[in-house]
């Protein structure tokens, strides 16, 4: 969560603008102030905000503000401070891709007065957010929002890992119960952004990193239970760090109860 005074950050950007810009970022502060101390009551969730109209020239001042974060801009510090914050470095949408830019969890083309509020700025790869573009919601689910919400505690992501001619591997997320839940709100994320595929690709070079590793444990004797036992600690070791659903403790899980798999399958990786 950024610590940064989020009405301070929207006011000194609006009076760095020039004179006209500045006059009219100035007549709306007071409700945009007041909107966003309303976003933050409801953290963020959409269905509690209706859209406010704008004056055409307010509006595009508005989104405009967004524009004082670019590099080599005055408030460019902003944007540095914000990207920080994403844990390891790494996008919480996919639990993945490298932070490379800011999502507006309300997009700003639809929310302007939110364009450079603190906890309306999300870091994420450049990915998601090129793939979530200005979705908002969808039959009561939603993206999660990394700020205000924890991730599921409840096992929603699972994986399969075949061997035949290759080595396959698939990905799926349900969950039981309706929206609105973060359940609905994690399944709807994984099925927007389309991480079934994203996960596959990152999956199939995460086993070629590890094949030489579990080549070790099978020996020459071919132990498939020391591959098995291998795989069942990564995934423990994942979990415990990052929860049960992100996809490298699915993966491994699904690798370690793959018989075919442990049995010397996966040495198709190493002339992958």
């Amino acid at each position: 969560m950024p610590s940064r005074d989020d009405e301070k950050t929207f006011s000194d950007i609006c009076l760095s603008r020039r004179t006209a810009t500045r006059s009219r970022l100035t007549s709306v502060t007071p409700s945009v102030l007041a909107r966003y101390r309303q976003y933050l009551r409801a953290k963020g969730v959409p269905s509690t905000l209706d859209p406010q109209r704008f004056d055409p020239e307010v509006r595009e001042a508005l989104i405009s503000n967004y524009d004082q974060l670019s590099s080599g801009r005055s408030f460019a510090g902003i944007r540095a401070e914000l990207l920080s914050l994403a844990r390891a470095g790494r996008c919480p949408m996919c639990d993945g891709g490298p932070v490379a830019t800011l999502d507006h969890y309300l997009p700003k083309s639809v929310f302007p007065e939110f364009s450079v509020m603190p906890k309306n700025l999300v870091p994420v790869c450049y990915r998601c957010n090129n793939i979530k573009q200005d979705v908002i919601e969808e039959s009561g689910r939603r993206f999660l929002h990394s700020y205000f919400e924890d991730p599921p505690i409840e096992a929603l992501l699972d994986a399969e890992v075949s061997v035949e001619e290759s080595v396959t591997i698939t990905f799926r997320a349900s969950y039981s119960g309706e929206a609105p839940s973060v359940a609905a709100n994690y399944c709807f994320q994984f099925e927007r952004l389309r991480l079934a595929d994203y996960f596959q690709l990152e999956s199939v070079a995460e086993l070629c990193d590890r094949s030489l590793a579990m080549q070790d444990y099978f020996g020459d004797d071919g132990d498939s239970s020391a591959v098995r036992e291998y795989l069942e600690r990564e995934a423990a070791s994942v979990a415990s760090l990052h929860g049960v659903n992100h996809w490298k403790a699915a993966l491994f899980s699904a690798a370690s109860k793959s018989t075919a798999f442990c049995n010397g399958g996966f040495l198709q990786l190493l002339h992958a």
